[in-house]
C-alpha cells in the first residue's frame, strides 16, 4: 500500500514538478507566489484524502461511526443508519422508578411534578411523576430517575430505602421512604454492543421463527444479556408446538432475571416496536423462564508461588471469568468452540496458566459439586455456571 503523504511531501512534489516543466528554479522567498499555491494545494490533497478515509470507514458497519454528523445540513448517525437497515436500534437504556411513602403534614395540598429527591446515600437525583394529591397522612407518591441507568436502582431487599427531598414543601416532612420499584433501571447501550448486534442480524437475518430470531428479539430488551431458546424443552409446562426461551440478566444477582424482565422479554417477541405481531410463527407458544446456575467448586493442591495472596486472588478472578464465560450448546445457533462442557482439565489449565505467570507451578486441580470430585459437567437447558469455594491455596 503506498504510504500516506504529508502536505509538505505533497508541496515539495508539486514545487519539483513546476521547477522541471518551467526549467528554472522557484524562488525560495517564503512569500513566493507558486510556494504559497503549493503549500495551499498540499493541504487541500491532505484534507481530500483524509475525507474520503472517513467516508469509506462509513461504508461498513465494522467501523461506522456512532457520533452524530452534519452532511450538507442533514444530521447522520452513520452507525444508526446501518442499524434502521435491519430494525436495529440502540438501546437508550430505562430510568428506574419507585413508590414512595411520604408524611403529609398538611393534608389536601398537592405535590407537583418534578419535585426532586435525592438519595442522601449516593446524591442521585430522582423526580415525582405528576401531581399528586396528599389525602392521607401517608401518601405513595412515585418518582423516576433523572438519568437512565442501573446505578439509580435501590437494594429493597433488606426493606424501605430512606429518601429524602432536595427541598421540601412546607406541608410534607422532609424524609420518605421507597418501599417498591416499578421499573428497573438500565444503563443505555454501548455502542460496541449496539455494533456487535448489527453485526449479527446481518449475519443472521430473520428467518420467520428460527433460533436465531428468538434470541435477537429477546435481546433487544434493555437489561438482557443473553437468550437460549429451545424447541419444546424440558420444563414441565412445555410441550409440543411451544418455545421456552432462557432469560440471563445484565443487572440482576447472577444474571437470575426479574419477573418483570421475563414478561418484557415475552412481550418483545409478542409483538415488534410498532405493536404488530411480525415476529413469532402463529402456531408458536413463548415461555419465558430465568437461567439457572451450576455452583462448581475447585481444589487446589500444591501451589508454590512467591506471592501466594496475590496469586491465590489471581487464580479466583481466572476461574470466575471461566465459569461465568460456560453457557448452553444450542445446535444451530451456538458458534464453535463449544462452551457447555465444564471439564476438569480445563480448569486445571486455567489455575496452571496463572501459576506460571506468577513464578510458580501447582500440584493439581479437581472440580466437585456437594463434595464429589468429578472430571466433566456438561450444561443443559437454560443452564449456566459459577464459581463456588475455591479450597487448597
Amino acid at each position: 500500500m503506498t504510504p500516506r503523504k504529508t502536505a509538505k511531501e505533497i508541496s515539495d512534489t508539486i514545487i519539483a514538478q513546476l521547477e522541471l516543466t518551467l526549467n528554472q528554479t522557484i524562488p525560495l522567498l517564503p512569500k513566493s507566489f507558486i510556494r504559497v499555491l503549493a503549500k495551499v494545494l498540499g493541504g487541500v490533497f491532505v484534507t481530500l484524502y483524509q475525507f474520503a478515509g472517513f467516508i469509506l470507514l462509513q461504508m461498513f458497519v465494522k467501523t461506522a461511526s456512532n457520533q452524530e454528523l452534519t452532511i450538507g445540513g442533514i444530521p447522520i448517525t452513520p452507525l444508526k443508519l446501518w442499524g434502521q437497515l435491519v430494525g436495529i436500534f440502540q438501546k437508550d437504556g430505562e430510568q428506574a422508578e419507585y413508590q414512595c411513602s411520604v408524611d403529609v403534614i398538611t393534608l389536601g395540598e398537592t405535590l407537583p411534578s418534578g419535585t426532586q429527591v435525592v438519595n442522601p446515600d449516593t446524591e442521585l437525583l430522582y423526580l415525582t411523576i405528576g401531581d399528586v394529591l396528599l389525602s392521607s397522612p401517608i401518601t405513595a407518591v412515585p418518582i423516576r430517575a433523572v438519568d437512565a441507568g442501573a446505578q439509580y436502582n435501590l437494594d429493597l431487599t433488606g426493606g424501605n430505602v430512606p429518601l429524602a427531598f432536595v427541598s421540601a414543601p412546607a406541608y410534607v416532612e422532609k424524609d420518605l421512604q421507597a418501599f417498591s420499584q416499578d421499573v428497573e433501571g438500565a444503563d443505555p447501550e454501548e455502542t460496541e454492543d449496539f455494533r456487535q448486534r448489527i453485526l449479527d442480524r446481518f449475519a443472521a437475518r430473520p428467518q420467520g421463527g428460527a433460533y436465531a430470531d428468538y434470541r435477537l428479539w429477546g435481546e433487544e430488551v434493555d437489561g438482557v444479556a443473553n437468550i437460549y431458546p429451545y424447541s419444546g424443552g424440558t420444563q414441565p409446562t412445555s410441550g409440543s408446538g411451544q418455545v421456552d426461551v432462557y432469560v440471563e440478566s445484565e443487572n440482576d444477582p447472577d444474571g437470575i432475571p426479574s419477573q418483570a424482565l421475563l414478561d418484557a422479554v415475552k412481550a418483545a417477541i409478542e409483538l415488534d416496536d410498532a405493536g404488530i405481531a411480525t415476529r413469532r410463527p402463529i402456531n408458536a407458544y413463548v415461555n419465558t423462564y430465568p437461567i439457572t446456575r451450576q455452583t462448581v467448586d475447585v481444589i487446589v493442591s500444591g501451589l508454590n508461588v512467591p506471592d501466594v495472596g496475590g496469586t491465590q486472588q489471581a487464580i479466583v478472578d481466572g476461574l470466575d471469568g471461566y465459569f461465568l464465560g460456560r453457557e448452553p450448546y444450542i445446535n444451530g445457533l451456538s458458534v464453535p468452540p463449544r462452551k457447555d462442557n465444564i471439564t476438569n482439565s480445563e480448569v486445571g489449565g486455567v489455575v496452571g496458566r496463572i501459576a506460571a505467570s506468577k513464578g510458580g507451578t501447582v500440584a493439581a486441580v479437581a472440580i466437585a459439586q456437594g463434595g464429589i470430585e468429578f472430571d466433566i459437567l456438561t450444561l443443559q437447558e437454560g443452564e449456566k455456571a459459577k464459581l463456588g469455594v475455591v479450597t487448597g491455596t
